[in-house]
């Protein structure tokens, strides 16, 4: 389907995004391309979608703003208007013709801003965007463990009414689960470390950032946890692994490029407004290209590229589409997630609500090790946690 007026986009969201490699391959952004873009020149709209990674902390007094109690929805929550989508047919000779797929999305919670129990906090500053929970992970049995930074703590939403997780300080982007109900947290630009907390919020130890792979700490762009070890991804692009499965420091680490796939490593790029490539580099093999995939609306951002249990490849992106005339205003936005088979092949697209807050956040679109999708979206009254059982 064609636009009806063409999309003029600001000269900056027009950078390409991948670097060539020796062989010519598509190279990674690792699928978290993000377009600084001066604030000076962002109309209030646009910055409510542009949700920049690399943030620096206010070192000053937070801010958090009072709110009635939360209601969480239980397990079995009511599900919101299905997502219906007709995916378009990949690129790659031997995918298969992709169906119309119905997909529920479901709201898990919806947590108003705060600093009381089941509420989440969120910090203004004077020469930044206001700043809310930056990254969550979600557990096998569902339970969803919000950074809430601004307070200090990890909350966490399940079955049971809503706990948290004490931390060591409020300066931390990103989480992941670790072993025996342990988390992981990323401080990258003030005592550039990962901290590793038990699920009483004691820090056992940390490791540095800095080390082979990672020249300083503000290059770190995501933490990982897989079953050898911790990994932090360096500028959008390698994967260092700086902990073994236990939690212990390595000094020799090794490095991948790009995110692990079940048949090698992904890379994905954006390509001009309104697409994005996904690439493939298995071991021995040149890098293949897996998928063009193409946008009615803007790319803005990629916001992840993960991959499920089955080897299914989840790419998602931030979309919008802003008025053809200055000052640019945003008309439309929304977050989309591409389902990809593991060679490429489209097999739907599941459209997602933007958030209409100007919160900045770390990553806000993860499968969880349930193997269910979860997109956090922020709203002028708080943060919900929604879910798509793929």
């Amino acid at each position: 389907m064609r636009l009806a007026k063409q999309v003029r986009m600001r000269p900056s969201l027009r950078r390409a995004a991948a670097v060539g490699t020796a062989a010519g391959a598509l190279v990674l952004a690792a699928g978290l391309l993000r377009d600084r873009v001066d604030r000076a020149t962002r109309t209030p709209a646009a910055r409510a979608v542009s949700q920049r990674a690399d943030v620096e902390h206010a070192r000053g007094a937070a801010r958090s703003t009072a709110a009635p109690p939360i209601s969480v929805q239980p397990a079995g929550a009511k599900a919101e208007t299905p997502v219906v989508v007709e995916a378009s047919t990949s690129p790659v000779s031997n995918a298969a013709t992709p169906t119309t797929t119905l997909y529920p999305v479901q709201t898990v919670f919806t947590a108003p801003w705060g600093s009381g129990p089941g509420q989440l906090g969120r910090k203004a500053a004077n020469e930044s965007s206001p700043e809310g929970p930056m990254s969550f992970a979600v557990d096998d049995r569902g339970r969803a463990f919000v950074l809430d930074q601004v307070n200090s703590r990890v909350e966490v939403f399940g079955a049971e009414q809503p706990r948290s997780i004490p931390l060591p300080a409020d300066t931390y982007q990103d989480v992941v689960l670790t072993r025996n109900s342990g988390l992981a947290v990323l401080d990258r630009l003030v005592t550039q470390t990962v901290a590793y907390v038990d699920g009483e919020g004691r820090t056992t130890h940390e490791i540095a950032l800095v080390g082979q792979g990672v020249p300083e700490g503000g290059d770190v762009t995501a933490l990982f946890q897989r079953d050898d070890g911790t990994w932090v991804e360096v500028k959008h692009q390698n994967l260092v692994r700086i902990a073994d499965a236990d939690g212990n420091a390595l000094e020799d680490r090794e490095i991948v490029q790009g995110r692990f796939g079940a048949n090698g490593v992904l890379r994905a790029s954006k390509r001009g407004d309104h697409a994005v490539f996904l690439a493939q580099k298995r071991p021995g093999v040149p890098a293949e290209a897996l998928a063009k995939l193409t946008f009615q609306l803007g790319v803005w951002q990629v916001l992840s590229l993960e991959t499920d249990a089955q080897g299914r490849i989840a790419l998602g992106v931030s979309l919008i589409e802003e008025s053809p005339t200055p000052p640019f205003d945003l008309v439309r936005a929304e977050e989309a997630v591409v389902l990809l088979a593991p060679n490429g092949a489209e097999l739907s697209r599941i459209t997602l609500p933007a958030s209409t807050g100007p919160e900045e956040s770390f990553r806000r679109i993860r499968l969880g090790a349930d193997g269910v999708l979860y997109h956090l979206a922020y709203q002028s009254e708080g943060v919900t946690l929604r879910r798509v059982r793929l």
